[in-house]
């Protein structure tokens, strides 16, 4: 999981003055959408703190182990992107092992795409949400030359042992044909012949 989704890397707090002014209120009874005033409510900062914590802590297998760093750090972004996922992050009380938990959860003989990946790992805690991906070619240096373009591809070379493998099987593969053309005495059965075909002796 080396490459992660496009953020805003100099965003170090919530971009979005509308955000900052409202977020949601997770535990509204009622079941209607309320807001409150976070003015004083820093959750970019706890959100941070929260990850950063559970990212000491963490636990769990082999696979989860392998991509809960890339999961905090980009988690860890969008939290100072956005206030309202800052606020759920924050407010959950599940953790970042259990995120990595989901995420791989299905996929131990698949394996999972960074995509897909980070996708899991919002939704884990806002599930009305998704990830945009951006890839972006940069030239780092001139173009191929004629003779680089049309060079042929280069076929890759079999293992050693393999080479000596063959070597071997094709060593006793003549000496086997040497003696069976040399041997007079030898007596060739077909097993697939009919009866039709058989011998006077063998009928």
């Amino acid at each position: 999981m080396d490459a992660t989704p496009e953020v805003n890397a100099t965003t170090e707090a919530c971009t979005t003055a509308e955000e900052t002014k409202e977020s949601i209120v997770l535990d509204d009874k009622s079941g209607e959408n309320q807001t409150t005033d976070t003015e004083n409510v820093d959750y970019c900062a706890l959100a941070v703190t929260k990850l950063t914590e559970e990212l000491i802590n963490f636990k769990g297998g082999q696979m989860e182990d392998l991509i809960h760093k890339e999961v905090a750090e980009t988690l860890i972004k969008f939290s100072k992107q956005s206030v309202a996922f800052a606020e759920v992050v924050t407010k959950t009380p599940r953790t970042l092992s259990d995120c990595c938990a989901k995420i791989i959860q299905g996929a131990e003989r698949t394996g999972i795409s960074d995509i897909k990946a980070y996708r899991a790992a919002v939704q884990f805690y806002f599930p009305n949400s998704d990830v945009m991906f951006h890839m972006q070619i940069r030239h780092t240096g001139a173009a191929p030359s004629e003779e680089e373009i049309n060079r042929p591809a280069e076929k890759p070379q079999p293992p050693a042992n393999q080479t000596s493998k063959s070597n071997n099987t094709s060593r006793r593969t003549s000496t086997v044909n040497n003696d069976t053309n040399t041997d007079t005495n030898t007596i060739h059965l077909d097993l697939f012949a009919d009866d039709e075909e058989a011998t006077p002796d063998e009928k």
